[in-house]
C-alpha cells in the first residue's frame, strides 16, 4: 500500500541541529531527519491531545522520593520507569533527563501533585517545573 507524503520547509539552522544530533548519537532511535521530524510531530500532537498516545503509561505508586510508572509501547516488552524528585530537582531514572515525556506526564499525575502539595504544607520546597511550561 502506497503512503501519501507532503513536504514542509524548515529553517536551515534547525535542520543542521537535528542532523548534528543524529550524527553525534548513532545509537539513538533516529536514523534520518525524516525519522526525527515524524516522531517530533507525532509527540507534539499527542501532547496537544490531537492524537492518542501510542503507548501505555500507567501510574503505579508514589512515595517521598519517586513516582513509579509502567510503560509499554506496541510490539515491545514493557518496563518500569521511576521519576525521582527532591526539594530542588526532578529527573527520570529511565531517560536520565529532567525534560522527557516521563517527567512531563509524572508532574500531571494527581498523586504526584498531592505529594508536592504535602511537601509544600510541611514547609519543604518542591522542584521548579517552570521550564516544562516553556516547551
Amino acid at each position: 500500500m502506497r503512503k501519501d507524503y507532503r513536504g514542509v520547509s524548515l529553517p536551515k539552522e534547525l535542520v543542521d541541529t537535528v542532523e548534528n544530533y543524529i550524527r553525534k548519537n548513532p545509537t539513538s532511535a533516529y536514523k534520518s531527519l525524516a525519522d526525527f521530524v515524524i516522531d517530533a510531530v507525532r509527540r507534539r500532537l499527542q501532547d496537544l491531545g490531537a492524537l492518542p498516545p501510542s503507548f501505555i503509561f500507567i501510574h503505579i505508586n508514589v512515595n517521598d522520593n519517586y513516582a513509579l510508572f509502567w510503560e509499554q509501547k506496541p510490539g515491545e516488552k514493557g518496563h518500569s520507569v521511576k521519576v525521582y524528585f527532591s526539594e530542588d530537582s526532578i529527573k527520570c531514572g529511565y531517560c536520565d533527563s529532567n525534560r522527557c515525556y516521563h517527567v512531563k506526564m509524572a508532574v500531571k499525575e494527581p498523586d504526584v501533585i498531592k505529594e508536592f502539595e504535602r511537601r509544600r504544607k510541611l514547609g519543604l520546597k518542591i522542584p521548579d517545573l517552570s521550564y516544562l511550561e516553556e516547551e
